[in-house]
């Protein structure tokens, strides 16, 4: 996902929270860009990811578990709870 206004909302752990249509999906694992590309240099981890690739500093990673139908627009159902700058 990418945020391009506001800040993340985060979690007291750190990590951002994901949303489908603005309800809060706090179990889901999610990675900024600092611990997303982090992996690259644990060969371990970074293989559990085949399709891994760096992601820039406004994108996150965000690991789905789910019972709802994400169609192939993921980006108008999935996004990051942020707050205004």
């Amino acid at each position: 996902m990418t945020v391009n206004d506001g800040i993340p909302l985060r979690t007291r752990r750190g990590s951002v929270i994901p949303a489908i249509d603005g309800d809060e999906k706090r179990g889901w694992l999610t990675y900024d860009s600092h611990s997303w590309n982090a992996l690259e240099n644990d060969p371990y981890r970074k293989d559990l990811y085949t399709d891994f690739e760096p992601v820039a500093p406004n994108e996150y990673v965000v690991m789905v578990e789910t019972r709802y139908r994400l169609f192939s627009d993921v980006d108008s159902t999935l996004g990051i709870c942020i707050q205004q700058q």
